[in-house]
């Protein structure tokens, strides 16, 4: 039993049997009850269809990333206004480690990353590029 099938005293429980692919409705329901939960039943023996979502197939509002490099310590620093989805650094350099790349970047959270090269030449910072899928396009207030 799911914690929320646990109904209180004073909760009205809505109930309906339907097949997957079938809509029933259930009335109307009432509006002064606080939460209100839907969950489909699959029963054996049922095809459930999924869809496989491409990441860059997601509405996500643009989201603006800033950066702060830090040569001394070898850590670059990231920020965002709105949620970043699969942020990259790319360096345009071979032989770079970085460790942190591919991540989400929640709103108003840093992530401090460390980049090194594995040859022991210098970071070219200057060259670093950091991106997100669903990165503001130049001009977007």
């Amino acid at each position: 039993m799911w914690p929320s099938d646990l109904a209180r005293a004073d909760d009205t429980v809505f109930s309906t049997e339907t097949t997957v692919g079938s809509s029933r409705s259930i009335g109307q329901l009432p509006l002064n009850r606080s939460r209100i939960s839907i969950r489909p039943r699959i029963h054996p023996g049922d095809q459930v269809f999924a869809r496989r979502c491409d990441p860059k197939e997601l509405r996500l509002p643009a989201a603006r990333l800033t950066w702060h490099v830090d040569a001394d310590r070898g850590t670059v620093t990231i920020t965002t206004d709105r949620h970043a989805r699969l942020v990259t650094l790319d360096s345009g350099q071979p032989m770079v480690l970085c460790s942190d790349n591919h991540f989400d970047l929640p709103a108003g959270e840093a992530r401090t990353i460390s980049v090194r090269t594995l040859d022991g030449q210098p970071v070219r910072w200057d060259a670093l590029r950091v991106r997100t899928l669903n990165a503001a396009k130049e001009g977007d207030a």
